[in-house]
């Protein structure tokens, strides 16, 4: 998102919402980060983090991406047997989020 866009949708939500607005005046600026990896390594990344937060998520999701050469793919992600995903500590939900991601 370009720092236009963001700009943009956070005024759009202060003009809505007038606590959101309060919000964004006391958080005021606020910097979104680039990514350091592609987006689905990054949607791959947040699901992870979903039922699990702090130390063990972020352990969780460096196992997870040792599996792979390089970032994780769609496409990688379904060569992987679900048996190794849940080695790596992924849940079952897990496994079938990361694989419902390449549809």
């Amino acid at each position: 998102m370009t720092k236009t866009a963001f700009s943009t949708a956070a005024t759009e939500v202060a003009r809505r919402d007038r606590v959101m607005a309060n919000l964004i005046k006391k958080t005021s600026p606020f910097h979104l980060p680039r990514s350091s990896t592609g987006h689905f390594a990054t949607l791959a990344e947040s699901i992870l983090h979903q039922q699990l937060a702090g130390a063990e998520a972020r352990a969780i999701h460096r196992r997870f991406v040792a599996l792979f050469d390089g970032d994780p793919s769609p496409e990688a992600v379904l060569v992987i047997p679900p048996r190794k995903l849940r080695a790596a500590g992924l849940c079952w939900q897990a496994v079938r989020e990361q694989r419902k991601l390449r549809k």
